[in-house]
């Protein structure tokens, strides 16, 4: 906040509480969280928007273990944290730094590709064939919405960040798609 001759001007947050869903999430939290999984040697969190502009918690582990399990640390996330600061992981092999040493989030690799690892997501999913079909139309509505292709037909939704309001826009598409009658 500054004082100006018209009044106070709100500048924004200088901190590293962001909003996402509606929640005030301490990103710092959640990297003491990612930092304290085995195998994680370096972290950094950060809000992304999806294709629908739906903000996306997103948490960039770097590792040197090439077996690092995406799947035992979502789990062991899911026991640590609340389910508003479980976010999605992505493996990078390094983190990006400003000249101050700090991890520079904006510069955090997005959307993420299938060389990422994310944890059931990639760049192209096994739903690539006709999106006209039902399941390729509702696979790229995923994609839109969670901000990376698919790449598992078993995949839970709210597991890989949608929340009830992505449910709602997904219930929105598919109402207009087809319409009760």
């Amino acid at each position: 906040v500054r004082l100006e001759p018209d009044g106070l001007i709100f500048c924004g947050r200088a901190d590293d509480q962001v909003k996402v869903g509606g929640r005030r999430i301490e990103l710092g939290e959640v990297d003491t969280a990612l930092m304290a999984l085995p195998g994680v040697s370096g972290c950094a969190t950060a809000v992304r928007a999806s294709a629908t502009g739906t903000p996306l918690l997103v948490g960039y582990l770097v590792s040197s273990d090439p077996e690092f399990d995406l799947a035992a640390a979502r789990a062991e996330l899911d026991r640590r944290l609340p389910a508003a600061l479980v976010p999605r992981l992505v493996l990078v092999d390094e983190l990006p730094t400003r000249t101050s040493g700090k991890v520079d989030r904006d510069a955090l690799p997005w959307p993420v590709g299938p060389e990422s690892g994310a944890d059931g997501l990639s760049g192209g999913g096994v739903f690539g064939g006709d999106p006209e079909s039902t399941l390729g139309w509702l696979a790229g509505l995923w994609r839109d919405v969670l901000g990376a292709a698919i790449d598992d037909e078993q995949a839970d939704f709210f597991t890989l960040g949608g929340g009830s309001l992505q449910a709602a826009q997904l219930v929105a598409a598919l109402e207009q798609r087809y319409p009760q009658t």
